[in-house]
């Protein structure tokens, strides 16, 4: 349904701060005001932070992304992004107030986010289905089938990887290959 506010009688101006799915940089961003023909924003700018080791929002050291950009009603803009600052947050804001039906984030996730969502992704798993991953990883190398399961089953039962226990490099490796550092 998107995000509409109502339009203000001073010279402030809304926004919408949003947590974005893991730590990276943003390549493009799409402001979509579809729909909202009589109540679009004139501009919109996007700012952003990496909060992964700050407290609260008042602390961060917001970057901008995109300067303030004019866009218009029942469309969809698209903004390249050129600074390549690693953020877990971005801050859309619209000026003087209006709707936007959707704001869409695309970019690369950062090596080690990409392991941490790993570890998470696999902690929260089933148990019979962590083994099927763990194990589809661990055949082909040194180990055969039987072997990859038992030792799956091994390493499920050490799960969460996020607190005390470690996932294995060579298994990291195999699921994440670009993130194996």
């Amino acid at each position: 349904d998107g995000w509409e506010n109502a339009r203000r009688r001073d010279d402030g101006h809304d926004f919408v701060t949003v947590r974005l799915a893991a730590r990276g940089t943003v390549d493009l961003v799409e402001v979509d005001t579809s729909y909202f023909v009589g109540n679009a924003p004139g501009a919109a700018s996007l700012s952003g932070a990496d909060l992964s080791e700050v407290q609260g929002l008042g602390e961060a050291g917001w970057v901008e992304l995109v300067g303030v950009q004019r866009v218009q009603p029942d469309t969809r803009h698209l903004f390249r992004v050129t600074a390549h600052t690693p953020v877990t947050h971005v801050r859309l804001d619209v000026f003087p107030d209006g709707g936007v039906a959707r704001l869409r984030v695309t970019g690369s996730i950062a090596p080690e986010a990409r392991r941490d969502a790993l570890r998470r992704w696999l902690d929260l798993l089933p148990t019979p289905q962590a083994i099927a991953v763990l194990s589809g990883a661990l055949v082909g190398g040194d180990q055969g089938r039987e072997e990859a399961v038992t030792r799956a089953q091994d390493l499920a039962a050490l799960r969460p990887f996020s607190g005390t226990h470690t996932l294995p490099d060579e298994v990291a490796g195999r699921l994440l290959p670009d993130a194996a550092n």
